[in-house]
């Protein structure tokens, strides 16, 4: 995994354990809410797995934000910030 990839899905593990702090849950309850295995939801937050479009549904849908929400997010924590992108985040 290349250092980019690495710290961009280190960005979005912690923006997903902010969400569920926020709501007072614990990994087990994220996991349970959103269907996913225990082990899934802290591989996902600690950023060694990076999760498909259907699991990141799963994980928005009940934490109460978009996608799109979620990402913005993390693409702008990623640390990436040197490089172009354009208007719909992909790096130019």
């Amino acid at each position: 995994m290349s250092t980019t990839t690495h710290e961009s899905s280190r960005a979005l593990g912690e923006r997903i354990r902010n969400l569920r702090d926020l709501r007072g849950w614990s990994q087990a309850d994220l996991a349970f809410h959103s269907g996913l295995d225990h082990a899934y939801v802290r591989d996902i937050e600690d950023g060694t797995h990076d999760p498909t479009l259907n699991t990141l549904r799963m994980v928005t849908r009940c934490l109460g934000v978009t996608i799109s929400e979620l990402l913005a997010v993390a693409k702008r924590d990623d640390g990436d910030n040197h490089r172009d992108r354009d208007p719909d985040g992909f790096v130019t």
